[in-house]
């Protein structure tokens, strides 16, 4: 197989890439006890071991529990992060603006007016959410 950009649904790699590691996240962060790992909390994160430690030091944090690793998390450079401190800031809305699909997933306003327009949506709730994001082309490089 070639290497090389494949378009799917925005809906699709949510589904695929994201669910399962908030997935992941939340079930760790329900069984651990008080402490948890620089590389796990890195691995979870996607993001460098030398992120998550030099979050620690800056913080003066001594060790890495949930609170601290839902901090690096707001904090985080990686994609998941930046949708997670992008859905704190607008304060987990019950109903979207288009404003706010665009800036929480990093689509751009126009591409979410024109779908919004085609759908004849507003804004979007849990329920027509997935429909506009089901309509974003999303580009993934797959590797083999």
């Amino acid at each position: 197989m070639e290497d090389g950009p494949v378009n799917i649904s925005y809906l699709e790699a949510y589904r695929k890439y994201i669910t399962p590691r908030l997935m992941e996240i939340d079930l760790f962060l329900k069984s651990r006890a008080r402490k948890m790992s620089v590389r796990k909390a890195s691995s979870l994160l996607d993001i460098p071991e030398d992120e998550v430690r030099a979050f620690l030091r800056r913080e003066n944090i001594g060790h890495l529990d949930g609170r601290a690793f839902l901090k690096i998390m707001r904090e985080g450079s990686s994609l998941i992060c930046g949708m997670y401190r992008r859905e704190l800031e607008c304060e987990s809305p019950f109903v979207y603006s288009r404003e706010e699909i665009a800036y929480i997933y990093g689509i751009a306003l126009g591409v979410v007016n024109d779908i919004c327009d085609s759908l004849r949506i507003k804004e979007a709730t849990k329920f027509t959410l997935p429909e506009i994001l089901a309509r974003c082309v999303f580009s993934v490089k797959i590797t083999c």
